[in-house]
Formats: C-alpha cells, sequence, structure tokens
C-alpha cells in the first residue's frame, strides 16, 4: 500500500512540473506575442522602445526594465526608456534618482558594462551599486535597492547583426538563482 502511495505522489509531482512549464511557456508566448504587435504597431523607437520595457516589466512582475542605446563615438550607454514597479518609482522620485537622464560613459573602462556592450555577453548582479557605481549617490542607491526590494539586475545585450545596439536592463525582485528553470529561459 505504501508503495502505491509513493508512486502516486511521483506521478502527482511530475505532472505538477509538466504543467509549471505549459503555465511558463505559454506565459512566454504571450508576451512574445505582445511584443511582437507593439513592434509592428509602433513606428518610433522611444515609443516602441517605452511599449516594450512595459510590457516586460508588467508581465514578467520585474521592479525595472529598461533599454539604453549604445553609442560607439562617445563610447556611452544613452536612455531610450525605462518603465519601473510603482514601488521603485516611489523610492527613486522621492530621492531625485530618475533613471531616464542617466548617461553611462565610458563604458570599455566599466567591467560590468564592458562585459555586455563588447563581449556581447549576459551580466548578472545582486549588486545594484556595480551597475550605478559613480553615476548616482550610493546611499541613494542602497535606499532604492532596500524600497523597491531589489534583489538582481540582469543585462543582456540588444544585438543586430555583429553589432551591440544597446543594452536591455532587468530589476527583480527575487534572486537569480532561487528562478525555476522555465522561469530563466523566459527571461532569456
Amino acid at each position: 500500500m505504501f508503495k502505491l502511495f509513493g508512486e502516486n505522489k511521483k506521478i502527482t509531482e511530475k505532472l505538477y512540473e509538466q504543467n509549471l512549464e505549459l503555465v511558463v511557456k505559454n506565459k512566454t508566448l504571450s508576451l512574445l506575442e505582445e511584443l511582437y504587435q507593439t513592434s509592428v504597431l509602433t513606428l518610433l523607437p522611444e515609443e516602441m522602445a517605452k511599449e516594450i520595457t512595459k510590457i516586460i516589466c508588467q508581465d514578467l512582475n520585474l521592479e525595472l526594465a529598461g533599454v539604453l542605446t549604445f553609442n560607439k563615438k562617445i563610447d556611452s550607454l544613452v536612455p531610450l526608456a525605462f518603465s519601473e514597479s510603482d514601488r521603485l518609482l516611489k523610492s527613486a522620485s522621492a530621492l531625485g534618482f530618475l533613471f531616464d537622464y542617466i548617461s553611462i560613459t565610458n563604458i570599455s573602462n566599466r567591467e560590468f558594462f564592458k562585459k555586455v556592450v563588447y563581449n556581447k555577453q549576459e551580466n548578472i548582479t545582486d549588486n545594484l551599486q556595480e551597475v550605478w557605481q559613480d553615476l548616482a549617490n550610493q546611499e541613494h542607491v542602497k535606499e532604492i535597492k532596500k524600497q523597491s526590494h531589489i534583489k538582481t539586475a540582469l543585462l543582456y545585450p540588444l544585438i543586430k547583426g555583429n553589432e551591440v545596439m544597446g543594452v536591455l536592463i532587468l530589476c527583480l525582485n527575487r534572486d537569480y538563482n532561487t528562478l525555476n528553470t522555465f522561469e530563466k529561459a523566459s527571461i532569456k
């Protein structure tokens, strides 16, 4: 009898895992469809970036989603669009920290961004100060992280052909390592 109970438990666990995988895959497909529709219906890059960051931020339940364009001539990342959770917007605004106005200069000398822009690799950190370093008051960055519950920042290169056109930044209110395989795949 106990053997039968153990087998039923294994079957139930396997079905739960498969259902979870289907939910994440359906959510990912739905998000991709919404992003596709937005990109087709929007003509201006700024409008498209704003809509895309808004959709990503809401659908993936993120604290922050942003797009920065890379200007190779001046070795800088320039903000194109950011969407923040209400919690992040409230704490950042109270401190006068506006993501939309912070350009990241001298990329080739900033190891954290250099990996993304010049090596075309994603980068991850649980230290928000590593992202904003000398670009903002570090006490403000600590307070924003605390109030908005940001645990992880992810950066992905936005590549067209062989050129990096910009960077996508995502800030999660969870530790990246606690995400399951399907959630990680969905984010990528």
